[in-house]
């Protein structure tokens, strides 16, 4: 059976990604060894699946149509930036995401849960809403990378209305990642 390679996430508006466009575009001047995202791929992703039997997709669907029941359209925001683990080794650098309510983290909940119904693993890590900026392969320039960083520790890149979740396939390539959005449910 074919096997499709998916997860659960909110789509990112335009102006929002020609915001971390520019962030990129500043700190790859840092020559550091980093995987940049491609804007085009930036999304805030809920829940990642792996490789998902094609047969079992509807079971997604429907547990993300329950997991969004009474949950309405709500706003976020994004800024800060940060990395993963920590700032002297950093591993991911991303963008922050606030809810300034709980509604990103009740909706997160909903998916893990009904997720899990259909025999997803539940996370286990504590959900940490950001978007990828990139990967840090090596440690070459790291000191210059992490004093840029610093430069855009207060960055606001906006509030944008969450009105849908959406479950997207990911074909790895060699240029990248290709997304493509399988389905979506509105936010009412």
């Amino acid at each position: 059976m074919t096997k499709v390679r998916s997860f659960i996430a909110i789509e990112i508006p335009e102006v929002i990604k020609k915001g971390l466009s520019g962030i990129k575009d500043v700190l790859k001047k840092t020559g550091a060894d980093v995987s940049w995202t491609r804007p085009e791929g930036i999304h805030l992703t809920l829940k990642f699946l792996g490789e998902v039997e094609e047969g079992k997709l509807a079971d997604i669907q429907k547990a993300i149509e329950e997991s969004t029941k009474g949950i309405s359209a709500f706003l976020l925001e994004a800024n800060g930036i940060g990395v993963f683990p920590n700032i002297r080794y950093p591993r991911v650098l991303w963008i922050g995401i606030k809810d300034k309510g709980d509604t990103l983290k009740t909706l997160e909940e909903a998916i893990d849960r009904e997720t899990e119904k259909i025999g997803f693993e539940k996370e286990g890590r504590d959900f940490s809403p950001h978007l990828t900026l990139g990967r840090v392969r090596s440690q070459k320039n790291r000191e210059i990378l992490i004093k840029s960083l610093e430069e855009f520790d207060k960055i606001e890149l906006g509030a944008f209305n969450v009105t849908e979740v959406s479950l997207i396939k990911s074909e790895l390539r060699p240029k990248g990642a290709v997304y493509t959005q399988l389905w979506k449910v509105a936010l009412i």
